[in-house]
């Protein structure tokens, strides 16, 4: 794909497809985007770890719960990178002590 846009479309086409409506991250060449209802936040200054820091706060700023299935990482983000201290489930402390955090 060559243009920011086509990438757009082909994830919007895919999340409708998966029924996914998760805040997300999406990389196009250089840069991070995070992905909210379709549409894209730029990441700046773009690095990983500054997207993942928006990623988790459009959690709380739009309302969001976590999906089912990214519950633990999610939440064992939120709870190092954010230092929110959430109820942490037990399989996201299991992971934490094997991480060493």
């Amino acid at each position: 794909m060559s243009s920011f846009e086509d990438v757009i479309e082909s994830h919007n086409t895919a999340s409708h497809k998966l029924q996914r409506t998760q805040p997300f991250i999406i990389k196009f060449r250089q840069e991070y985007f995070v992905m909210v209802d379709k549409m894209p936040l730029v990441v700046k200054p773009s690095t990983m770890a500054i997207a993942v820091d928006v990623l988790l706060k459009t959690f709380f700023v739009f309302y969001v719960h976590f999906a089912r299935q990214s519950v633990v990482a999610l939440t064992l983000l939120q709870h190092t990178v954010l230092g929110i201290d959430g109820s942490l489930s037990a399989k996201a402390m299991k992971l934490l002590s094997e991480i060493g955090l």
